[in-house]
């Protein structure tokens, strides 16, 4: 029996024994449900602009439809089973942000949306992603530093390092 590589990357706080790479993928899977529905949706979402480029509204609004179901169960899974991430906390807007920017882009290709409203939407979007990133790599800078000053051995690159929790602001929503 073997501590799972995959499972040690995953997180600090869970460790498992498993005889096989099956057993392995299927616990970190497991533990991350959440994060494979929010990629998902991500994944999902030129599927979608291709629908309705393509005239096929009926499934386009089925996809869109099991999206905005996809973001529930996303929350539900990562709350239900304690395994909040820094990584779905990210991914989580990112997925809602790319949908809703693919279909609105679609939408405006069809002449359903004014190409300056999509324009509204991708600025603040960008704006808001742009930002938080600025953010985070300065108080991620800032955190290493401190640690240095005092002495602590420097932060690793893993998500246990970041030392703050990942929040949607009021106008991202």
């Amino acid at each position: 029996s073997k501590v799972s590589p995959i499972i040690e990357a995953s997180t600090r706080h869970f460790y498992t024994t498993c005889d096989t790479e099956s057993e392995w993928l299927s616990v970190a899977l497991a533990m991350h449900a959440a994060n494979l529905v929010s990629l998902a949706r991500l994944v999902t979402a030129p599927v979608i602009g291709g629908l309705i480029v393509n005239d096929y509204y009926s499934i386009a609004a089925l996809a869109v439809a099991a999206a905005g179901v996809s973001d529930v169960l996303d929350g539900y899974l990562a709350r239900k089973y304690q395994k909040v991430t820094t990584l779905g906390s990210i991914l989580d807007p990112v997925a809602d942000k790319v949908v809703i920017n693919a279909t609105a882009a679609a939408l405006s290709a069809k002449g359903v949306l004014p190409l300056g409203l999509v324009g509204v939407f991708l600025a603040r979007d960008s704006l808001l992603i742009l930002g938080g990133t600025y953010f985070a790599v300065k108080l991620y800078r800032e955190a290493r530093r401190r640690d240095a000053a005092v002495g602590q051995p420097a932060r690793s690159q893993s998500s246990d390092a970041w030392p703050y929790r990942v929040a949607p602001l009021f106008i991202s929503k």
